[in-house]
């Protein structure tokens, strides 16, 4: 395959790679340097303090706190983006991570154009900002085929998987007698649900994840504080690489009670890597990372007490199995191989498009 040049756009507003939380900066980082391993000539515009195999771009590179479009940063992130498409003409291809100004901006690059969404897709927010009549000419890849479910009118050029989890970082652990539940504590994450499926099921459970605004901690203390005892429930904070896997390893099973039509959810991913079962309500890419009955199951949407029945038959779960489906399904290596034919594509397309 031949080598192409490579522009991609990660967000400001953490690293890439992110020190803590942050899976788009994660999934950026992991395609950057599975990219320069195949060969590929790769530069990431990213924030300053991001590093890897690939050129990292940092101009315009200031960490922003919140949204792109937050009236404190939308002229620097506009700047961004302009100075952005100014070096486009030096890319085989430019594939957009960060949010709808580039696409807002598309007509000022000089090389195609390519966007993962790595969020919901808010059709009224895409009106609103794009259009629905331009929606067609925006190259967009899904995270996952029910994400698209939410942009029927969006121009959907491949569907790639994440793929994050190095084998050899996530390591396979044999399990232990406690469940775990990682991520934002937002209502639509599902803490107090994973308790309740614990209590249920008369199991320990640990929590671990971060709390990224004033929402979030509302919920915390609203609905968790109460419930950590330090024997049964327990709060481990926000945890780095290292410390997750370690949890993951060693936890019985990985609670996923979404309250929402996740696009993706990384975490599966990872608890899977380290051989970790996992338990998650019918909601959006659920079906399509869950092999049920094989490495983890699906249960009914917001039904605990479903959960906490899986979680009584989580032994019949080879945590083998696991592992080799994220290898087989969800590596570094085949997210890579998919944005290879994505890119090939567009720009085979457009070079046609050129005669």
């Amino acid at each position: 395959m031949k080598a192409l040049k490579i522009g991609l756009i990660s967000t400001n507003s953490l690293t890439t790679p992110p020190v803590m939380y942050g899976g788009t900066e994660r999934v950026v980082a992991c395609l950057a340097d599975g990219l320069v391993k195949k060969g590929h000539d790769v530069t990431v515009f990213a924030a300053e303090g991001s590093e890897g195999l690939a050129d990292i771009d940092t101009t315009f590179g200031k960490l922003i706190a919140g949204h792109p479009y937050e009236p404190e940063n939308i002229e620097y992130c506009s700047r961004r983006i302009e100075y952005i498409a100014k070096t486009s003409s030096r890319f085989d291809i430019l594939h957009n991570n960060d949010e709808l100004l580039a696409l807002q901006s598309r007509s000022l690059f000089k090389c195609p154009l390519v966007t993962t969404w790595h969020g919901p897709f808010d059709q009224l927010f895409f009106d609103e900002n794009i259009g629905r009549d331009k929606l067609r000419e925006c190259n967009f890849v899904s995270i996952s085929f029910s994400q698209r479910k939410d942009l029927p009118d969006g121009n959907f050029v491949g569907n790639v998987y994440n793929g994050t989890t190095d084998l050899d970082d996530y390591t396979y652990g044999s399990g232990g007698d406690y469940l775990i539940w990682l991520g934002r504590f937002h209502q639509y994450k599902g803490a107090k649900e994973a308790i309740d499926a614990a209590k249920i099921a008369n199991r320990k459970l640990i929590l671990a994840g971060n709390i990224g605004s004033d929402a979030q901690q509302k919920y915390f203390d609203e609905n968790i504080v109460n419930e950590i005892d330090d024997t049964q429930i327990s709060y481990a904070g926000e945890v780095g690489l290292i410390k997750k896997v370690k949890l993951l390893q060693n936890a019985e099973a990985l609670l996923m009670p979404i309250k929402w039509e996740e696009p993706f959810g990384l975490v599966m991913i990872e608890a899977m890597a380290c051989g970790t079962p996992v338990i998650a309500f019918n909601r959006g890419s659920v079906p399509e990372i869950i092999a049920d009955g094989k490495v983890g199951y699906i249960v009914k949407q917001d039904d605990v007490h479903a959960m906490a029945d899986a979680v009584g038959r989580i032994e019949r779960i080879n945590r083998r199995d696991c592992r080799e489906h994220v290898a087989g399904n969800f590596s570094i290596e085949k997210m890579v191989e998919g944005y290879e034919k994505v890119y090939n594509q567009i720009i085979r397309a457009n070079k046609f498009m050129e005669r």
